[in-house]
């Protein structure tokens, strides 16, 4: 029968176009790694730096309360590639979270006071208050509204809102069985279909549709036990929509998108707050609290192991593939290691790193330790993969590429038709088979809008048909 669907998630054609660099002559006599610059900020800088198109970039710092992690107060930073400070935002509490960067360049923060800041490029902002208290990162779809969780009352609470701030839902998750003992909570991601997904303390994934409904729960078992464990890390997408995410109990899983475990690997008895980060050839890496960073192949299997310090913080992949990460325990330092597991060079930290590093559209490698934010001389721009940082990308949107594609329908005259939900400015295609062999153009679009209708007015001379929609990267 012509309109049987197939979709494939896996076509994400990877384009590779020759790296231009350029440098000044002083430039040239720096070594990848050698300190650009140093800010000092109030606060501790545990909040990951989110970069603009235009190379500002934004971070949180905190100072935190002797008996924990409260917060007594926060800031929120606007810096210039050079090091300059364009403006400080002064807070009633911590910020530990990291900023997003929207569509229209407003900066989207979570303070520990429960407040979403909503921050305009030059400073002015508004608070939406959700209760409780903000220690995850936003995540902000193709149409503007942004995802983020709250912990009150010993739930923890997904919000939806407009970009404006806007209330549009709230998804309330199981009751915590645990306070939170982390300088992190797990952050929401969003899938290729548009799928939210959050980590909880409850001890389970959940996948999320974007009007607020349950798509599905998977509990954070062990390995050969029904036994559950929580988690402060934050999913990260792989090309095909699989999903990544470490727990408490050292276990890293590689979750389907349909809510099954792909494969899960016990890494170490201790915790695994790192969020990880995908290359473009599939590999995934990741840090444990027991100071490894490990590189796992797409199917699990372990690929190497480097031995560190502690680590919380999650890597940054680099277009020649090194892997930036830093550790917070034994001597700190922020790590450049090879596509193989070897020590490229090391940058000591005068104290603990829990930031997560960015990386400018220079190169420059950004990272908060203790209460400065540093700036690396780098000389290669952030890979060009599915989830090369922590939250997917550089502005933090958490986005995985939209492309989604509808069960075609039966239309009057004969001719099927389908939607597809897409980003705009990016080219994809819908491409068709009959025998999932053989694959042709049905037709290719640069979209303006989200959701577009494709209809296939050939279907009828056929006796099945498949469709599949694909894009490039990033």
């Amino acid at each position: 029968m012509p309109g049987v669907l197939l979709i494939d998630m896996t076509r994400a054609f990877l384009l590779v176009f020759p790296a231009v660099i350029f440098a000044t002559q002083a430039a040239f006599c720096q070594l990848p790694g050698t300190k650009l610059w140093e800010a000092a900020t109030p606060g501790e800088v545990i909040s990951s730096p989110a970069v603009a198109d235009d190379g500002t970039i934004y971070v949180g710092s905190g100072r935190r309360n002797a008996g924990g992690a409260s917060g007594s107060a926060g800031w929120l930073y606007s810096f210039s590639p050079q090091g300059t400070t364009n403006w400080m935002l002064s807070f009633p509490a911590a910020i530990q979270a990291s900023p997003a960067i929207g569509i229209d360049g407003r900066i989207y923060v979570g303070c520990y006071n429960g407040e979403l800041k909503i921050v305009s490029p030059t400073g002015s902002y508004t608070n939406v208050k959700t209760g409780g208290y903000i220690v995850a990162s936003p995540a902000i779809a193709s149409d503007g509204t942004v995802y983020v969780a709250s912990i009150s009352n010993w739930f923890n609470k997904l919000f939806a809102l407009t970009p404006d701030g806007a209330a549009k839902w709230v998804f309330n998750m199981k009751p915590l069985p645990l306070q939170l003992d982390s300088n992190q909570s797990s952050s929401p991601a969003i899938g290729p279909d548009g799928t939210i997904y959050v980590g909880s303390i409850d001890m389970n994934l959940y996948a999320i549709n974007p009007d607020g409904t349950t798509k599905w729960v998977f509990p954070l078992a062990a390995i050969n036990t029904t036994n559950a464990s929580p988690t402060y890390a934050s999913p990260a997408v792989g090309v095909d929509g699989a999903i990544y995410l470490g727990a408490d109990n050292g276990i890293f899983y590689g979750i389907d998108p349909r809510g099954f475990a792909r494969w899960k690997v016990q890494i170490s008895g201790q915790f695994i707050e790192s969020s990880a980060a995908v290359s473009s050839d599939g590999t995934i890496y990741f840090g444990s609290g027991s100071g490894q960073v490990c590189a796992l192949n797409a199917d699990g299997t372990r690929k190497w192991t480097f031995t560190s310090g502690g680590i919380s913080a999650s890597p940054a992949l680099g277009s020649d593939g090194s892997i930036y990460v830093g550790s917070y325990g034994g001597s700190p330092c922020l790590y450049a290691l090879s596509p193989w597991g070897t020590n490229l060079w090391r940058f000591p930290a005068p104290t603990y790193i829990f930031s997560s590093p960015a990386i400018g559209p220079d190169g420059t490698i950004y990272f908060g330790a203790g209460t400065n934010l540093y700036a690396l001389y780098g000389t290669n721009a952030v890979m060009n993969s599915s989830w090369p940082v922590f939250r997917g990308n550089v502005r933090h949107t958490a986005r995985a590429i939209q492309r989604a594609i509808t069960k075609p329908t039966l239309r009057a005259d004969g001719a099927f038709s389908m939607s597809v939900n897409i980003e705009t400015g990016r080219t994809y295609r819908v491409e068709y088979s009959t025998n999932l062999f053989d694959w042709a153009e049905l037709t290719a679009l640069v979209s303006q809008t989200l959701t577009n209708e494709i209809i296939d007015t050939t279907a009828t001379a056929s006796p099945q048909r498949f469709y599949r929609l694909s894009t490039s990267l990033p």
